[in-house]
């Protein structure tokens, strides 16, 4: 089985934001339930006056001693964006994860996975990976985005 250390997951979501007059279906209530799972602070909220030109602040959390993560807010032309970290910190104990666990870690019940709506432009969902060594082969690349693809609906991703 193959394994890898500190697993991140990236997200990019986009909306339009003119025709966003409600929170209701929108980018905001997928970040907000994705807020809710993982942050000790469950009495903050988001919502469009959290946009600044360019970038705001990422607003930090920490879920447990294996997924921590950060939540940016864009504003681009006439799009919002939500720019996502989970993660595993740079620790002894999120060495050598096995992909399956590692991934099956983020599960929450298919929140990394925004619903589309009438003003949805779209969401990449990016997972990288601490490579081992500087010599690791690039056919263990290949291995490791396979096994990854292959335990993503298992995981919820």
């Amino acid at each position: 089985m193959l394994k890898i250390d500190h697993p991140q997951v990236y997200i990019y979501s986009y909306q339009l934001s003119s025709d966003s007059k409600t929170d209701v279906d929108s980018i905001w209530t997928w970040v907000n339930n994705l807020w809710q799972h993982f942050s000790p602070d469950r009495s903050k909220t988001f919502s469009q006056a959290n946009l600044t030109y360019p970038l705001t602040k990422a607003k930090q959390f920490t879920h447990s001693n294996q997924i921590d993560g950060s939540l940016k807010f864009c504003g681009i032309d006439d799009s919002e964006g939500i720019l996502a970290r989970i993660g595993s910190p740079e620790t002894e104990e999120n060495k050598d994860l096995e992909i399956a666990a590692a991934l099956t870690q983020f599960k929450v019940n298919h929140l990394l996975v925004a619903d589309s709506h009438e003003n949805w432009l779209g969401q990449t969902l990016l997972i990288t990976y601490k490579s081992k060594t500087d010599q690791q082969q690039s056919n263990d690349f290949r291995k490791v985005a396979d096994e990854c693809l292959k335990h993503r609906k298992d995981s919820g991703l």
